[in-house]
């Protein structure tokens, strides 16, 4: 199907490479970054589903 005569063009599905650390808030590529689940964690800094940087779950004592 031509898509320049769709009224909604298909748009691309593709996340974003990078993601921002819940601790630094910095931008680090998604392949670098420790996901946060119930086992990782015990501490009440951050939430299950984020996403933490090597260095911050080094400093916050998240396992990886």
């Amino acid at each position: 199907m031509d898509e320049r005569i769709l009224a909604h063009p298909r748009t691309p599905t593709v996340e974003p490479k990078t993601a921002r650390c819940a601790g630094c808030r910095l931008e680090y590529p998604r392949r670098e970054m420790v996901y946060l689940h119930e086992e990782t964690h015990d501490n009440l800094t951050f939430f299950n589903g984020e996403r933490v940087c090597k260095p911050c779950a080094r400093r916050y004592g998240v396992s990886h």
